[in-house]
């Protein structure tokens, strides 16, 4: 039918070799062949995402008031070592269609993940990663690599970023009244470690 929309689909999911241990689980490869999304905000500000209602907008209530905390002993729970040696999101792309904004807004993100060894558990050595995110009429490439580590008393992440033909697009609809962007081929690099 030539009306009908595809709301969410996926070319194929693959997970390669799944192992439970004693102390853990292991997957040799996890494969996301091109999954795609529609995510939509209604002129009255309901969100859907695959034809489902996510979030209608809220009347601003009163605050409410401070929480009490208290300091509850929290239990130990026996570390679980999980090691993920591949995975693989391929060409996924998220349809972002906004009618409550002045102008409307219908653009997409695509986005691509490649990941080896990560791992989660007590001696966790570090996984490395790398992604590409683009989106159509505001980003031509935004691009990283990095190094994430997930040991049970130690986390960290390092990524490298770069991105060229980065420019306002649609993007511009969100900015606040009286404020323009001119920005036409921005480009970064940036370093973060955390």
């Amino acid at each position: 039918h030539q009306n009908e929309i595809s709301l969410a689909s996926l070319k194929s999911l693959r997970v390669m070799n799944f192992r439970m241990t004693d102390g853990g689980m292991s997957i040799d490869a996890v494969g996301i062949d091109s999954p795609h999304a529609v995510v939509s905000r209604s002129a009255d500000g309901v969100i859907e995402a695959g034809g489902v209602r996510l979030i209608t907008p809220v009347a601003t209530a009163a605050p409410s008031p401070d929480p009490v905390v208290t300091n509850a002993p929290t239990a130990t729970q026996p570390s679980v070592a999980v090691l993920l040696k591949a995975f693989e999101l391929k060409d996924a792309s998220v349809e972002w269609i906004d009618r409550a904004t002045a102008k409307p807004v219908d653009t997409t993100a695509h986005l691509t993940v490649g990941a080896t060894d990560v791992a989660y558990g007590p001696e966790a050595k570090p996984g490395k990663f790398n992604f590409d995110v683009r989106v159509d009429g505001a980003v031509d490439s935004i691009s990283g690599t990095g190094e994430v580590t997930a040991a049970t008393a130690h986390q960290a992440v390092k990524i490298d970023v770069a991105g060229q033909g980065i420019r306002a697009g649609s993007v511009a609809e969100y900015l606040p009244p009286g404020i323009r962007c001119t920005l036409h081929d921005g480009r970064l690099h940036a370093g973060i470690t955390a």
